[in-house]
């Protein structure tokens, strides 16, 4: 039973993070996660529609950036709403 309430949890994480109630892979959470648009436009990055060009093309330090504030307002929300 435990196991099950584990999922639950997991599954409510991503309705509550992201409203597109897709799971969190790396595509997703660079390009496709609504939760993010509010930060991407602060951030010169490339090719918006395809994390791996997104990885290539923009400049280290602007996509470090970006994924730095990006985690730590997912960590935030998390936290907030204790969906560890």
């Amino acid at each position: 039973m435990k196991e099950s309430a584990k999922v639950g949890e997991i599954r409510a994480m991503y309705v509550r993070l992201c409203p597109s109630k897709k799971v969190e892979t790396e595509q997703h959470f660079l390009t496709e996660c609504t939760f993010f648009n509010r930060y991407r436009p602060n951030y010169d990055l490339k090719s918006l529609n395809d994390a791996k060009n997104m990885m290539k093309n923009t400049d280290p330090a602007v996509l470090g950036k970006y994924l730095t504030e990006a985690f730590f307002e997912r960590k935030k929300y998390k936290d907030w709403f204790s969906l560890d």
